[in-house]
């Protein structure tokens, strides 16, 4: 996504001289509970590799519990769909929530063209247009 970004900025700076330099951008930030499953989800992980390494003893040696919790044994029993799920789909389906494909040309606070309202990317008459409505004048 970023040489999407570096595209539409170098033809703007050659289209408009004046915008040398003042161009940014970057990625859209992920919704904030997106964020906290991601971290959340990397302590899950974190526990699953310590009990694939020590088993049962980590309940009753580290978390001092006196007997391992019987919902751990049905897990136990389903290991290898349980680690599909924490290390592969479950991850993936947070991740799809990160990257919006959102791509937005704005212009002093004032979003001139969206690709997730558009459903597309950008092209140059697109570009030319939105600029000149703001007063802009290309460049030849």
């Amino acid at each position: 996504m970023k040489r999407n970004f570096v595209a539409v900025k170098k033809f703007l700076e050659e289209k408009f001289p004046s915008l040398v330099g003042r161009i940014t951008g970057g990625n859209e930030p992920p919704p904030p509970i997106i964020d906290v499953l991601l971290k959340a989800l990397t302590g899950i992980q974190l526990l699953t590799m310590g009990f694939v390494l020590f088993g049962d003893s980590l309940w009753t040696n580290v978390f001092k519990f006196r007997q391992v919790p019987s919902w751990y044994y049905s897990i136990k029993q389903y290991g290898f769909q349980f680690s599909l799920a924490i290390f592969f789909l479950i991850p993936q389906m947070l991740n799809s929530y990160v990257i919006t494909g959102a791509f937005e040309l704005v212009v002093d606070g004032e979003v001139i063209f969206s690709k997730l309202k558009e459903g597309r990317m950008p092209d140059a008459t697109d570009i030319l247009v939105a600029f000149e409505k703001l007063g802009m004048v290309a460049s030849k």
